[in-house]
């Protein structure tokens, strides 16, 4: 929806013409993500962080979920959420997205759905890593998803911050298996 206001009588064209960009990453905004069962609000971050990391992995020209959520934090919240404000350091010892208590954080992770998830997040990388996409759109693209997943993982926007620095402090990307079909049958003499 784009709204004008003019002072005087004028006239707006608004051209609406899709681009190869645009459409894949629509694909990727709407790529269904099986996260959305989740119960309780730990049910909920600890389902975005298994997505999020997922997808992060599979993003071409990244090194690790922890470097960019690193870099995600100083591009978008360190201005809002400088580390020594109060609303951080009031944070900062309460929220470990469960890091401190990894018995209860297995536990919710054993009930994800653990192939819906690997699944949606190679969907959406795979279509983010089109070499046709211009880095900057692609990496702007991300921030905003990564952004959505947190807000809606936390149930409020001025503690997404706490789960993009908790929550994907992984020094490096989970190994993606790929399957390889083999032969129908195989013989051994």
């Amino acid at each position: 929806l784009v709204r004008s206001e003019f002072t005087t009588l004028s006239m707006f064209l608004d051209v609406n013409s899709i681009s190869k960009e645009q459409i894949h990453l629509a694909e990727a905004q709407f790529t269904g993500v099986p996260i959305g069962k989740a119960a309780n609000k730990d049910e909920r971050i600890v389902a975005a962080q298994a997505y999020a990391v997922h997808f992060l992995s599979r993003l071409r020209g990244l090194k690790s979920p922890l470097q960019y959520s690193k870099a995600h934090y100083q591009s978008r919240y360190a201005l809002l959420y400088p580390v020594d404000s109060v609303h951080m350091m009031k944070m900062a010892n309460k929220f470990t997205c469960f890091a401190d208590n990894e018995t209860y954080h297995a536990s919710l992770i054993s009930g994800l759905d653990k192939k819906g998830i690997v699944a949606s997040a190679e969907a959406a990388a795979e279509l983010l890593n089109d070499e046709s996409l211009s880095t900057g759109v692609r990496w702007i693209w991300v921030g905003d998803y990564i952004d959505r997943i947190s807000r809606w993982a936390m149930g409020d926007p001025n503690e997404a911050v706490f789960f993009i620095l908790s929550c994907l402090r992984f020094d490096s990307k989970i190994p993606i298996v790929k399957e390889e079909p083999g032969p129908n049958v195989m013989k051994i003499s």
